[in-house]
């Protein structure tokens, strides 16, 4: 059987991800709800992005970039179906 193994994380990756989207929900919470936008996921993007201090190792971001992908694809799937 062809499996990926599991690894338990470490706590130096568990941490910054947990941050990570705990603050993402503190912070888009109320802008989303007050200002209807996208700009608190942004902020926290670029805070915990290799723009600023690269909180989250690359792996990481390339995987919530391509994420971010599926998720347009969705909206504008969502979009065109309305």
């Amino acid at each position: 059987m062809n499996a990926l193994p599991y690894h338990e994380p470490s706590l130096a990756t568990l941490l910054p991800l947990s941050a990570f989207l705990i603050v993402l929900h503190v912070i888009a919470w109320p802008l989303n709800r007050f200002l209807g936008c996208l700009l608190g996921q942004i902020i926290v993007g670029i805070l915990w992005g290799s723009p600023l201090t690269s909180w989250l190792d690359l792996a990481t971001q390339q995987t919530i970039v391509q994420l971010g992908y599926v998720g347009l694809i969705l909206l504008v799937y969502e979009g065109l179906s309305q």
